[in-house]
């Protein structure tokens, strides 16, 4: 073989780089133009590796992160300036039922503290004035009206953590609450109790007249809707 022809040889051989040194020899001893072609048929299968990455931009897909906010409430909110918290119970309160004692002045020192009027002093004796306010806490927390503190109402009432607030958030006046029964007693926007109350249903009634003994009175029991005046005067302590 010339020298010449040799040299054309070897320009053919330098463009296949490192990877191709190892076929030089084959270059130097074939006088066959196709012996290149056959090295560098196996360089394009280095150019197929990234076909396989796009399937990696499936998993975000499946990762609800735009769900997570919603269950958290905004933590640049503020309460109203009617509401009052006072956080839960600093013990557990007990099913006491409608039994007097010691509990029993704990239920009624936990009702005071919410708003619900159950008489002057927490005197651990179960009457009137305490199962009415207990029948309020339950209207107010959509609970069973029965007046007796189950299990139930006890956990309810120690987990509470704000004070019992009307809807009005100014001016002197006695707020009803038709749908939950209750009365709440609201002195400059600040509710002060909340009362358990019973309004008209819409019916006939017939009764004797209370200050006329003998007398039958028939009417119908309603309370209207709207606006009525407010306090002159009223006082709970």
């Amino acid at each position: 073989m010339t020298l010449a022809r040799r040299r054309r040889l070897l320009v053919l051989c330098l463009p296949l780089g490192v990877a191709g040194l190892t076929g030089l020899s084959a270059c130097a001893q074939s006088t066959s133009a196709e012996a290149p072609t056959t090295v560098a048929t196996t360089a394009p299968p280095t150019t197929e590796a990234p076909t396989t990455l796009p399937p990696t931009t499936e998993a975000p897909t499946t990762v609800p992160v735009t769900e997570a906010p919603t269950t958290v409430a905004a933590p640049g909110s503020t309460l109203p300036k009617n509401v009052e918290v006072v956080g839960p119970a600093a013990t557990a309160l007990v099913a006491v039922g409608t039994q007097n004692g010691d509990e029993t002045a704990k239920i009624q020192m936990r009702l005071t503290q919410l708003g619900f009027w159950s008489g002057n002093i927490a005197d651990g004796l179960y009457g009137q004035a305490t199962m009415q306010a207990v029948m309020a806490f339950q209207k107010y927390n959509l609970l069973e009206a029965t007046g007796e503190v189950d299990q139930a109402t006890a956990d309810a009432m120690g987990a509470q953590p704000i004070r019992a607030v009307g809807v009005a958030r100014t001016g002197d006046l006695v707020e009803v609450d038709k749908e939950r029964q209750l009365l709440f007693i609201i002195r400059s926007g600040i509710t002060l109790w909340v009362l358990n109350c019973s309004t008209g249903n819409g019916l006939p009634y017939e009764e004797e007249d209370q200050n006329s003994p003998g007398e039958i009175v028939r009417d119908v029991a309603l309370t209207p809707d709207g606006s009525g005046r407010n306090l002159n005067s009223v006082r709970f302590e």
